[in-house]
């Protein structure tokens, strides 16, 4: 198994968020050393834990934007609800003792944490960006 490495095509360039998706990236890393000692409980933890983390992450993103007009913030908000309906599934499903879930829990993770910054955050990012050159002139 494999933990995320942080590359710097991850960051959004703006620093308060690019330091909470490290961290998001550090409680997903967890899951491996779980799912290596085949504890099930430790898991369980770890995705609590995910699921906190990632609601503050996501109400500190979103005000971000909001205080920033961005023009695509529902659409935003409305993935990141969706992201955490996904990892809240995602505990229940190991609750209930689905092996699959256990098997392939961070690859999951991986993939909803890297698609999503990749293309959502990464687009905000730009549009911050934009605007802080704007107002620079």
């Amino acid at each position: 198994m494999h933990n995320i490495l942080w590359r710097p095509i991850y960051n959004i360039n703006i620093e308060e968020i690019d330091e909470q998706h490290k961290g998001l990236v550090e409680i997903i890393n967890l899951t491996t050393y779980a799912k290596t000692k085949n504890h099930p409980e430790k898991l369980k933890e770890i995705l609590t834990k995910l699921i906190e983390y990632t609601q503050v992450h996501f109400k500190f993103e979103e005000e971000h934007m909001l205080n920033n007009g961005y023009g695509k913030f529902v659409e935003h908000q409305k993935q990141h609800q969706i992201l955490i309906k996904q990892v809240i599934n995602i505990l229940e499903e190991l609750k209930l003792g689905d092996k699959d879930i256990f098997e392939n829990i961070f690859t999951i993770l991986e993939n909803w944490l890297i698609n999503h910054i990749q293309k959502f955050d990464r687009e905000y990012g730009l549009f911050y960006d934009r605007k802080n050159k704007m107002a620079a002139k």
